[in-house]
């Protein structure tokens, strides 16, 4: 049973591994998305300059 549950524990640290590695490779395009929605909103709404300002 313990070592069922060890290889249960390595397979979950595996998968947040992974998980933490495409997260990263992801955040560059995620901040370009949110600049670019933010420059949208800017653009129509007041509300959004000062959000954009923030």
């Amino acid at each position: 049973l313990s070592l069922e549950l060890s290889n249960k524990k390595h397979d979950l640290i595996n998968l947040i591994n992974t998980f933490q590695d495409s997260v990263k490779t992801s955040t560059k395009e995620l901040t370009y998305f949110v600049d670019r929605c933010r420059r949208l909103v800017g653009q129509t709404h007041e509300t959004g300059r000062l959000i954009y300002q923030q």
